[in-house]
């Protein structure tokens, strides 16, 4: 809570960057393109951290909604055919190093050819799920990859989505305290089980103790805590819970920072909690959207992923085991979590 803002910041922009290495195998050479490209994706990214209740930093800062549509088409170091010659050339394969805004009027990107030497080029497209399929297109990609290894000299790692080998990137986890957190961050609770249970939202009460920022007309939303359930002359419970917030009905008194107490609905609560504290006083941040995934070694492979009845019938097998998700939190932080925790956590969500 004592951070520099800025360097809340820094440490979730250069997480991102490492985190864009383990999913493309990047070579990271490249870091003088990916942190521009990143730290311009936050600044177009919505979030509540910071005082910026929902807004975009760059619309916060201009008054304006920010033109987020050349970013649309192209991740970095996605596949992409590039053309040359002002679109004369034939397409060539290439991988995508961002946006060059200074380089003229038009729009132009930053393409990393198989030369491995970065070139500027006006006339760009994403290479398509069905063309990577093609065999002709997979030998392709395979000799640019093998081409970048011999001209960057960096071991490769897995690029299917699985968790990255510790023994790759041992320099990096000794000296990089941040590279070292996005690398082995990771909350397991190990009291939670893989399978998936049935949740009854009247279990438990999940709301009691919730913060919110509440928009009482002022200038800026006030803090407020969710104290207990409501109940009507008979003493009983004021609604019925429900897994859709929308149909949720049940009621709550909320106190604000100045003692005024008032009752408000469960489904404007859901959309207005910031943070939960338990018995013990611990706060538990609650949770943004979920930004990434990947999976272990643990997960069911396409082979395995269905099982089939006695009489033949083909159905999917419903598992969390090997998948692990990117938990953006309220205050703007990022955190990598096992699904079936999140599950647990936040079944409504």
């Amino acid at each position: 809570p004592n951070d520099n803002p800025c360097e809340t910041v820094i440490r979730e922009l250069r997480k991102g960057w490492y985190r864009n290495i383990f999913k493309t195998n990047c070579p990271r050479a490249l870091w003088n393109y990916g942190l521009p490209h990143f730290a311009k994706l936050m600044q177009l990214t919505a979030t509540n951290a910071a005082g910026l209740e929902g807004k975009t930093p760059l619309g916060a800062l201009t008054g304006e909604t920010p033109d987020i549509s050349q970013y649309l088409d192209f991740g970095f170091y996605d596949w992409v055919w590039y053309k040359e010659n002002a679109g004369l050339d034939v397409p060539r394969l290439g991988k995508f190093l961002g946006i060059a805004h200074a380089s003229s009027n038009l729009m132009t990107f930053h393409i990393l050819p198989q030369s491995g030497i970065p070139i500027q080029a006006g006339t760009v497209q994403r290479v398509t799920e069905l063309e990577k399929e093609t065999d002709a297109n997979k030998e392709r990609m395979r000799d640019f990859s093998k081409k970048m290894t011999d001209k960057f000299k960096e071991g490769r790692l897995s690029s299917n989505g699985e968790r990255p080998r510790l023994e790759d990137w041992a320099e990096l986890l000794e000296d990089d305290e941040d590279f070292a957190d996005e690398f082995n961050r990771l909350y397991d609770n190990m009291d939670v089980p893989e399978a998936d249970d049935v949740f009854d939202p009247n279990d438990y009460d999940s709301y009691i103790e919730m913060e919110l920022n509440i928009d009482r007309g002022g200038e800026h939303a006030e803090f407020a805590r969710v104290k207990k359930r409501l109940k009507d002359h008979r003493g009983n419970a004021i609604g019925i819970a429900n897994t859709n917030p929308i149909l949720d009905t049940r009621m709550y008194e909320v106190e604000f920072a100045d003692g005024h107490k008032q009752s408000m609905a469960a489904n404007y609560i859901s959309e207005n909690m910031f943070a939960h504290v338990n018995e013990e006083g611990y706060r538990h941040m609650l949770l943004d959207s979920i930004i990434d995934i990947r999976r272990t070694s643990e997960a069911l492979s396409k082979e395995d992923g269905f099982v089939y009845s006695k009489n033949g019938t083909k159905r999917r097998v419903q598992t969390t085991r090997g998948w692990e998700v990117l938990c953006k939190w309220k205050d703007g932080s990022t955190t990598w979590s096992k699904l079936k925790d999140v599950k647990d956590f936040y079944p409504v969500d």
